[in-house]
């Protein structure tokens, strides 16, 4: 059975529950009132994999970029400590 995600006015608060898809809830779970749910759209919980990048591998080109960028800071700090020298 699914999980629904629903929202309570009366209460202003969230609560989940699991029930076949055709079944609607009009009760809170949480303060009991009835009428005053609604349900909470959720997006699937997909990936998309093409296969031309392995985990990580766009992590590891960040790191590597950004210490590349902070030698280039390096010198560029030492080549202007020099010059006021």
């Amino acid at each position: 059975m699914p999980r629904y995600e629903y929202w309570c006015s009366k209460c202003d608060d969230s609560f989940s529950t699991v029930h076949g898809m055709t079944e609607k809830l009009d009760q809170c779970a949480i303060c009991e009132s009835h009428g005053t749910v609604a349900i909470v759209p959720s997006i699937l919980n997909t990936k998309h994999h093409t296969g031309k990048r392995k985990p990580g591998q766009l992590v590891k080109q960040y790191i590597k970029d950004t210490r590349e960028y902070v030698e280039e800071q390096k010198l560029d700090l030492a080549k202007d400590l020099k010059n006021d020298y």
